[in-house]
């Protein structure tokens, strides 16, 4: 019963301009997308080549997608901080960016299925900043 109810509510939750599966733009100030980033820095750090640390610094491009779940893409340049990812455990209030940390473009992707408690995240390099 509750399948059908989904069924026949879902084409009254897509508009003409949001259909299910489009790739549709996020807010880059909205502060949940650092939020969500910050959640999964434990994967994003464990993918990173870097010795040190990564903290995202700033958001630059956000975009969303309903994929079996939601997919969150976010474009973040992220720095390095002096925390040694060998030599001690992260914290988000002492493992802060480096001064004059040069950042780095990274490409940070999240699949969430909030309903099967399912959170997969994923990142990539992309570029080197130096600034």
């Amino acid at each position: 019963m509750y399948s059908l109810l989904l069924l026949l509510a879902a084409p009254l939750l897509i508009t003409a301009n949001n259909m299910a599966g489009d790739i549709n733009t996020l807010d880059v100030n909205n502060s949940e997308n650092l939020e969500k980033i910050w959640t999964g820095l434990d994967s994003i750090n464990a993918a990173s080549n870097s010795p040190n640390y990564l903290v995202p610094v700033k958001v630059l491009n956000a975009t969303t997608q309903v994929v079996a779940g939601t997919k969150y893409t976010w474009e973040v340049l992220m720095a390095e901080t002096d925390c040694n990812k060998a030599n001690s455990t992260f914290d988000r209030n002492t493992c802060v960016p480096s001064a004059n940390a040069p950042t780095s473009l990274y490409k940070i992707s999240l699949w969430a299925q909030p309903w099967n408690n399912f959170y997969e995240y994923s990142a990539e390099k992309i570029t080197n900043n130096n600034a």
